[in-house]
């Protein structure tokens, strides 16, 4: 009996083994299944997520290049504009500075011209003057 009544503790002993301390260790592995699937789930997601945040900025550093390239080429036609306005400035300046002197010549010549031949003008003048004089 004593034989019956050490397989019979030997049982209670497997059973307490299998059930009671192995139940508590298989909730803790399900539990961590339970966990990795999580885990799992949302590594997943966040890997989609950063898959569409690269595609984004590639997106975006594509529109940012045509963005630079857009104001370098405009800041290329403003500095060209820049030089054609500085260069007609300029020849509006001169063309001043030709209409001036065209202007100025036209009234310096006059003074100059009577101011050189004041004799001969005055000549001329009192030989018109006395043929004038006879006619009358």
């Amino acid at each position: 009996m004593e034989d019956n009544q050490m397989l019979e503790e030997l049982k209670e002993k497997v059973q307490h083994i299998e059930y009671d301390e192995v139940k508590g260790l298989r909730e803790d592995v399900n539990q961590i299944k339970i966990d990795l699937g999580k885990n799992n789930l949302l590594t997943e997601q966040m890997i989609n997520s950063n898959d569409k945040l690269s595609d984004a900025i590639s997106t975006m550093k594509e529109a940012m290049i045509e963005v630079k390239d857009s104001i370098k080429n405009t800041n290329d036609i403003s500095k060209n504009l820049a030089s054609e306005v500085g260069d007609l400035s300029k020849k509006v300046d001169t063309m001043e500075e030709k209409i001036t002197k065209v202007d100025n010549k036209g009234k310096f010549e006059v003074v100059s011209f009577i101011s050189k031949n004041i004799i001969p003008i005055i000549a001329i003048l009192g030989v018109l003057i006395y043929w004038y004089l006879q006619i009358k």
